[in-house]
Formats: C-alpha cells, sequence, structure tokens
C-alpha cells in the first residue's frame, strides 16, 4: 500500500514549516541588514496608519473618509509590491513542487493560506486596523463589526498581491509573453503610481468635504470597505455594515477560486530552451569590429533579451510618463519635471548596479579571456551610454521644447548631463564589481524578483552612488549659480569631469574584476 497522503491541514503546516525554514536561512549575511531595515521601515508606516485611528476631524465623516483614502493607499502598495519583490524575496514557487506527486488544488489552497502568515502581511494588518481603533474610541459596539472587517479586509489586499504575483510568474512560459506582461506592467505601474501620489495630494480635499462626492468614491472603492462597514456600524446601521462584511467575504471567495487554478497551471518544469535566440545573438556579434564595441553589443542585446534586465529598467518609463503627464493632473507634479535630470540619472545608475550577478555563470568566459575583463568593463560602460544618453538628453529637450525651460537653464542642464553620464558609467561598472549578488534564472518566475538575494552590501552601495549623483548635481548647481559667462564653464568642467570618470572608473573596475574575478564568480553563479 502507497503512504497516505497529507489532509489540508498537515498539508499546510508542512508548507508553512518550508516557508519558516527559507525565511530562517535567509536572515544571514548582508541579507540581514535589508531585512532588518525594511521590517524596520514596515512598523514605522504600520504604526503611523494605526495612530490615524485616534484623529478627530470636525467635519462629520471626515474622519472615515481620510481611513479609507489610507486604505486605499495600503492596496495600491500591495499591488505593487510584485515589481519590489527583489527586497520582499520570491519564497515559495509552484515550480518547487513540480515533481511531487501532491494533489494540486490542496496544495494551492495551502500555499495561498500560508503566504498570508508573514510579517508584512501581519504589518497590513496593523496598518489597515485603523478603523478598528477608531470604533474602540468612539463607539466600542462597533467592533463587533470594525474586527472582523479588517481582518478580511488585509487578507482581501495581502492575497490579491499574491495573485498579481502568480500572474507575473505564469508569464514567464516564453520571450513574447514576458514582453507583453512587462508592458502591461509598465502601463499598470504608472498608471497605479499617478494615483498613489493624487491619493496624497487630495488630503486637504477629504478633510474640507470638498467636493461632497470625494468621500464617498473612496469609501466605495474595494479597499475600504472595511472603513465603510465601521462607519455604519459607528452610525446604527447594522445591516449595511453587515453587507459590506459580507460583500468583502464574497471578494476573498472569488480571489481564493482564481488562485487554485492558476497555481496548479503553474506546476510544471520549467522548459529548457534558448539555444536558438543564443546562437542568433553570437552570431551577431561574430561581425563585431572591435572587442569594446563586441562586448557593448552583448550588452545591449541582453538588455533587449534578459527579461531581468527588461524589468529593472521599467521604472525609466514609468517615470518618463509621470514627469510628462503628471502636470496635467496636477501643479504638484512639477516637482518631479524640475528633478527630471537628477532622478533620471538616479534610475538609469540603479537598473544597472548587479551586471555581473545579472551575467551569472557566464562571466568565467570574461575571467579566462586575455584581457577580457578590461573589454568586458568598457563595454558595459559603453552599452550603459549607449542606453542612458537618448533619454537623459531627449528628456531635457523636451522640456525646453513643450515645457518653456528658460535658456539660462542650459549651462546647467549641459554640464550636469556631460558630468552625470561619464560619472552614472564609472559607477555602474565599479558597483557591479564591488558589491554584486545572484539573481535567479532568466527562464524562471517573476522577472521582478530576487528572491532575497539582495544584501546589505548591494544596499551600501546603491546609498553610495546616489550620494555621487548628488554630488554631480550639487557642484553644477554650484558653478552655474553666478549666472553670466561664469555659468557657462560648467560645460567644459562638466564634460572633462564625466571623460575622466568614465576613465578612472573603468580601470578601477578592471582591476577589481582581475583581481576578485574568481570570488565574485562563486557568489553570482549560485541561483538563490
Amino acid at each position: 500500500m502507497g503512504q497516505p497522503a497529507l489532509d489540508q491541514a498537515g498539508l499546510a503546516r508542512t508548507v508553512l514549516a518550508m516557508r519558516w525554514r527559507m525565511a530562517r536561512h535567509q536572515l544571514t549575511g548582508n541579507a540581514l541588514v535589508v531585512k532588518v531595515l525594511a521590517g524596520f521601515l514596515g512598523v514605522v508606516v504600520a504604526l503611523a496608519s494605526l495612530s490615524v485611528g485616534l484623529v478627530s476631524l470636525d467635519r462629520p465623516g471626515a474622519d472615515h473618509d481620510l481611513l479609507a483614502l489610507i486604505a486605499i493607499g495600503w492596496g495600491l502598495a500591495w499591488i505593487f509590491a510584485p515589481m519590489v519583490a527583489g527586497i520582499s524575496g520570491g519564497g515559495l514557487r509552484p515550480v518547487h513542487f513540480a515533481l511531487l506527486p501532491l494533489p494540486a488544488r490542496p496544495l494551492a489552497r495551502a500555499m495561498l493560506a500560508t503566504s498570508l502568515l508573514t510579517v508584512p502581511a501581519a504589518l497590513a494588518i496593523v496598518g489597515l486596523a485603523a478603523p478598528a481603533l477608531h470604533a474602540l474610541v468612539h463607539a466600542p459596539l462597533a467592533l463587533l463589526v470594525a474586527v472582523p472587517a479588517v481582518a478580511l479586509q488585509a487578507l482581501f489586499i495581502v492575497g490579491l498581491s499574491r495573485l498579481v504575483m502568480l500572474l507575473l510568474a505564469g508569464a514567464a512560459t516564453s520571450r513574447r509573453a514576458r514582453d507583453a506582461a512587462m508592458i502591461v506592467t509598465v502601463a499598470l505601474g504608472a498608471v497605479l503610481w499617478l494615483l498613489y501620489v493624487g491619493l496624497q495630494l487630495i488630503v486637504p480635499l477629504v478633510v474640507d468635504g470638498d467636493p461632497p462626492w470625494l468621500g464617498t468614491a473612496l469609501r466605495a472603492m474595494p479597499f475600504s470597505w472595511a472603513t465603510t462597514a465601521s462607519a455604519l456600524a459607528e452610525s446604527g446601521h447594522w445591516g449595511p455594515a453587515l453587507g459590506m462584511v459580507l460583500a468583502l467575504a464574497a471578494l476573498i471567495t472569488v480571489l481564493a477560486a482564481a488562485w487554485a487554478p492558476l497555481f496548479a497551471r503553474q506546476l510544471r518544469w520549467p522548459e529548457q530552451g534558448g539555444a536558438e535566440s543564443s546562437k542568433h545573438g553570437s552570431s551577431r556579434l561574430s561581425g563585431a569590429s572591435a572587442p569594446v564595441v563586441a562586448a557593448a553589443r552583448k550588452e545591449l542585446l541582453l538588455s533587449w533579451r534578459d527579461p531581468r534586465r527588461k524589468a529593472l529598467m521599467l521604472i525609466v518609463p514609468v517615470f518618463l510618463l509621470v514627469i510628462f503627464a503628471g502636470p496635467s493632473i496636477s501643479e504638484a507634479f512639477a516637482g518631479y519635471l524640475a528633478m527630471a535630470g537628477f532622478i533620471l540619472t538616479i534610475l538609469l545608475v540603479s537598473a544597472w548596479l548587479n551586471l555581473y550577478g545579472l551575467d551569472g555563470p557566464s562571466l568565467w568566459q570574461v575571467l579566462v579571456s586575455p584581457g577580457g575583463a578590461r573589454v568586458d568593463v568598457r563595454g558595459k560602460q559603453l552599452a550603459w551610454l549607449i542606453l542612458a544618453a537618448p533619454v537623459l538628453l531627449g528628456t531635457i529637450l523636451v522640456r525646453y521644447v513643450f515645457f518653456g525651460r528658460g535658456i539660462d537653464a542650459l549651462a546647467f542642464d549641459a554640464g550636469s548631463s556631460l558630468l552625470a553620464l561619464g560619472m552614472g558609467s564609472a559607477i555602474v561598472v565599479v558597483a557591479s564589481v564591488a558589491a554584486p549578488y545572484p539573481v535567479p534564472s532568466a527562464k524562471q518566475g517573476n522577472p521582478f524578483s530576487t528572491r532575497g538575494s539582495f544584501n546589505g552590501s548591494a544596499l551600501l552601495s546603491g546609498i553610495v552612488a546616489i550620494a555621487l549623483v548628488v554630488g554631480v548635481f550639487v557642484m553644477m548647481l554650484a558653478l552655474t549659480a553666478p549666472g553670466g559667462w561664469l555659468a557657462w564653464l560648467a560645460v567644459p568642467i562638466g564634460g572633462g569631469a564625466g571623460a575622466a570618470a568614465w576613465f578612472y572608473g573603468g580601470r578601477l573596475a578592471t582591476r577589481m574584476l582581475d583581481d576578485r574575478g574568481p570570488e565574485i564568480l562563486a557568489i553570482v553563479r549560485k541561483e538563490p
């Protein structure tokens, strides 16, 4: 007779034990620093959201309108969670169970249930509990509705986020499917970011109740139904309040029903392939006239073909949409437009800070080739310039043509752009050598995820990179502050300093790669 199958409860306990074991395994070394910082930030945000439940505003109903706004903010933030899954970690995935003789639907239910028993989910419950705190202060009897409503609200928001992550992972079946999914993600991310920032801008309108329909619209959104139920209970409307709780329960039921077939569909071992595309790529590169040009072409092809690289670059078009479409929604977005060059430089640099982690085991080819380190580093610098320069310079040109930027700012824009391009090309290669970390294979799972391999060294290199970019623009502001012809000295100074940064940064990265090559290969060749 065969071994008896696990029941639903036993399967859930086993999956939960696996989750906790994986979490403990990640709490080591530099990764622990990132986890602690993320946890501290999460606690601060959750407690700040909870404290809003103690607020008492003069206008009747304003308290719950504000609570509804905060709940919607939590919902939008959790939909963004798949895009920052590299910090939170990928955890267990369907592929881990592909070769095990386990029933698909019970396993799917166990995975969904245990995915809610995490520290981020607990913080979401705390942050969304402000309506219960408000009920405790103003109408304790309403806690009979507020407490279950808050619990269901947290389950809905976290469960919806898990479903989005599963959909992203399911899109990794082919390169075309991944590209289509990421294009949709770009559009969704841009819209959600505009909505999220817009929510912050309407806080005064919510407090004043102008326009009158705004509060009603906020309370009608599913992300804020717990607030609506609590408000109805506090005012003695028990029937509608219970109806909102049942509506939340119905949404969770629909979500769980959608989860099971999607999860079961991904219970398969990932297919191997891609040899054909690699062959085509090799033949195209073989015609390069110089080694550095060939290395740059390789990086550009990888930026187009590798879904992980494309995922890192997605934030750039999202930000471009924000800075150009945002001012038409509200004048508050003008701040993004004013800092476009600075923020774009940070985004372009940040997306390329782990190039050797993305290269993975293929780094050995660079290490065993005579002079390979210098060629590869210079090729990466050239490829970054080819991608970054049109984006940065094109954005500046659009500001002059369509947004009326004055000619007196041209010296600053030209000098800062030249210096930013040179400094950025140096930062990306030095950081990639100094603080690499492994990332999942391009053919598996969510292309946005690093499964928790992002560590403290990488965080420190990112902070240093941002500080250097800040220094670039501060220096240019200081040089151009006097105005007149003196301001134009920023152009040759920026160009000369940028060229020096490109040269010496590449030479430093080459020396470090020659010295630490085997150590870096040992780090990046192991998939997390």
